[in-house]
């Protein structure tokens, strides 16, 4: 009986470990690499022990997309997802700085079971899929930065900076939206875009740090809320996750920093009352209200974050190395969209290699190849409406300002009325495959006419 083929997966983040379990689930044999230690340094000088690496962030979205692929491609793992969830909503709500002018999106118009966005830590998130891989005994190499990546028609090779080296017969990247990987295979394409710079952090919910001036944490809105002031390019995003009794928030500045350091994203604040202070006050200068600067002053966890873009990318894949998730196509979050196009990625590989049983050894340049043919077109179309309310949020006068939020009026009025936002948040990925499919075994079968 033939051994079944390895595969290395370069990135231990969600889009990594999702994808070695999607491959386990096939029968292939992946390895995560990761270029992050296991356990981080300490966060808090009073509590020494070392967190684990995915300890970080705020909350993530699960949209509508995302959780219809993730119960296709795992039913019981969406179930877990739904246990540790922290909270849901239906529609998102856009205001000025100060509260005012309402723009309300909805997710999706019908009311089916995937109508709703699910909001999540990250941390936990990742941690369920980090503890599944562990069940499913894949093992994961810390400490490993690929610096090359080497081809021949049946194997692939990854150098680490330590010296040491890792073959298999296919690799994955999936190592993020400034993925080495992409750099070492397409040296050519243009440099991931820097849109911004900000924070995201979680807060108690309900908590009162002094019940004589500060009232109880929480933002104004149910739902999610994106307060703007787009003279200054600025951002407060908000969410109240009453089933876990935490709010999470995001700040940005929509700008193209003039120094990039990468080292700092993703990277947590070590002393985070300092940092609260000073992020809250920066936001109560741009106009905010009281309420979202107290929920950013009495935060408990705060991250670092750049606002990126991938260019549209022409291919996800090159010979026997595919790419998953951000390091293909990292979008602007302005829809939340990189988790859920990280798990149709995945979804959509799934099918692909049980529609060709013979994958691991001799249909691969064809899954490949699909696989591009069903996401392109989906990525490119994502991130180009990202890309289009990314520049509404930026305005250069008070008139450009208002035209702005007249067009995003318009824009969502239409899309709310008519349903029209299911082709990014309604999206069935199965319906792409079956599509795909059927157009492929209708042209083998005319080749071997």
């Amino acid at each position: 009986m033939e051994e079944s083929k390895t595969v290395l997966v370069i990135g231990g983040g969600p889009a990594g470990a999702l994808a070695a379990l999607t491959l386990a689930r096939q029968g292939l044999r992946p390895t995560i690499y990761e270029k992050r230690d296991t356990k981080a340094a300490p966060l808090d000088p009073l509590k020494p022990e070392p967190h684990p690496f995915w300890e970080i962030g705020a909350t993530i979205d699960l949209c509508p997309n995302g959780s219809y692929a993730l119960e296709r491609l795992d039913a019981e793992l969406y179930q877990e997802v739904l246990l540790n969830k922290t909270g849901t909503s239906k529609a998102f709500h856009m205001t000025l700085m100060d509260g005012s002018d309402l723009i309300r999106q909805q997710y999706v118009k019908h009311d089916g079971e995937h109508s709703k966005d699910i909001q999540i830590l990250r941390s936990t998130y990742h941690r369920v899929l980090m503890d599944r891989c562990t069940k499913a005994k894949i093992p994961f190499v810390a400490n490993k930065c690929v610096v090359k990546i080497e081809q021949t028609e049946s194997q692939v090779t990854a150098t680490f900076s330590d010296g040491t080296t890792a073959s298999g017969d296919f690799l994955v990247a999936a190592d993020g939206i400034n993925s080495t990987c992409r750099i070492l295979l397409f040296p050519d394409e243009p440099p991931v875009m820097k849109a911004g710079v900000g924070f995201v952090g979680l807060f108690d919910l309900g908590f009162t740090p002094d019940p004589a001036t500060v009232p109880p944490l929480r933002f104004e809105s149910n739902e999610p809320i994106m307060y703007t002031n787009t003279l200054n390019g600025s951002f407060v995003f908000g969410a109240n996750c009453p089933e876990a009794n935490i709010g999470s928030w995001v700040i940005a500045m929509i700008k193209q920093p003039e120094e990039v350091e990468e080292e700092s994203d993703w990277n947590p604040v070590k002393d985070v009352p300092k940092q609260a202070n000073h992020i809250a006050d920066m936001v109560e200068k741009w106009g905010a209200l009281k309420s979202a600067s107290n929920a950013i002053r009495y935060s408990k966890r705060i991250t670092p974050i750049w606002l990126s873009d991938v260019p549209d990318m022409k291919t996800l894949h090159k010979g026997r190395v595919i790419f998953i998730g951000d390091s293909g196509h990292g979008i602007p979050p302005t829809q939340g969209q990189g988790l859920s196009q990280s798990i149709e990625d995945c979804a959509v590989l799934n099918e692909l290699i049980i529609n060709f049983p013979n994958f691991s050894t001799s249909d691969h340049a064809a899954v490949f190849k699909l696989f591009d043919e069903i996401r392109l077109p989906r990525v490119h179309s994502v991130a180009a409406q990202s890309r289009m309310i990314m520049k509404q949020m930026y305005a250069s006068s008070v008139m450009s300002m208002r035209i702005g939020r007249i067009f995003l009026k318009a824009l969502f009025g239409v899309q709310n009325l008519f349903g029209l936002e299911d082709a990014v948040f309604g999206y069935k990925c199965d319906r792409d495959i079956a599509k795909v499919l059927a157009k492929y075994k209708k042209g083998s079968v005319a080749s071997a006419a």
